[in-house]
């Protein structure tokens, strides 16, 4: 049988960590954190940043965006997303 690699998307990493110890399949999972990526863009407005996070989880969830986030699991960041746009003075999920 083959070892299935999974990814944990999470708010934080003690979120993160918490869910790898529920249970051994996940000890080796990788880690995407979606606050730090909308934390690090230059939005100034807090609900902007909170409606932009959801909006990623809510992708991700849907199953349309895991395979459109470029990571970089050496640093543990996310890089890019290739349907978040900037326009408009926003960031917006296409």
């Amino acid at each position: 049988m083959l070892n299935k690699m999974f990814s944990i998307y999470c708010d934080s990493l003690i979120e993160a960590e918490w869910f790898q110890n529920l249970s051994e399949k996940f000890k080796d999972s990788k880690i995407i954190k979606i606050k730090e990526f909308v934390n690090n863009l230059d939005i100034n407005s807090q609900i902007e940043k909170e409606n932009l996070k959801d909006a990623l989880i809510n992708y991700i969830k849907e199953k349309k965006g895991k395979n459109k986030i470029n990571y970089d699991e050496i640093k543990g960041k996310i890089l890019s997303i290739s349907n978040l746009i900037f326009d408009n003075n926003k960031y917006i999920l296409i």
